[in-house]
């Protein structure tokens, strides 16, 4: 094995972990900033985590970590609670930046590829009005 293989193999590795690489510098540098208890407090737990992956608010688990009502979290950012509520539940479909992609697709003829459908909304009849759009 030539110096070259070497270091060929070396950038492959490299090459192959980046995204792991980069994820260990960032949360080093959220460490630096906010300090480790902080930065572990804010950090979600293996329970929160598997929470989310099954398509629970992030809002709700946010608050929920931080021993928050729905009534406290309303009050503290000024959201009436019925909102918040709403946002909580899936039943708040406003999303911004799909309507922006939507309107793309309907300009240009692509489609639209959604990963996870139920992180999109828990509204059958909101999913179903998308794809009746035929994006």
């Amino acid at each position: 094995m030539t110096v070259n293989d070497i270091s060929m193999n070396a950038i492959g590795l490299l090459a192959e972990n980046a995204p792991e690489i980069a994820s260990v510098r960032a949360w080093h540098t959220y460490v630096a900033a906010v300090g480790r208890e902080a930065a572990i407090a804010n950090s979600y737990t293996a329970a929160e985590a598997k929470r989310l992956l099954a398509g629970e608010s992030p809002v709700r688990i946010w608050r929920e970590k931080r021993g928050m009502t729905q009534r406290a979290l309303a009050a503290a950012t000024e959201i009436p609670a019925g909102y918040l509520s709403e946002i909580e539940s899936g039943k708040n479909n406003d999303r911004p930046a799909l309507a922006k992609a939507l309107e793309q697709c309907k300009l240009t003829g692509a489609r639209l590829v959604i990963a996870k459908l139920d992180r999109l909304s828990r509204d059958a009849h909101f999913l179903i009005g998308l794809e009746k759009a035929g994006v």
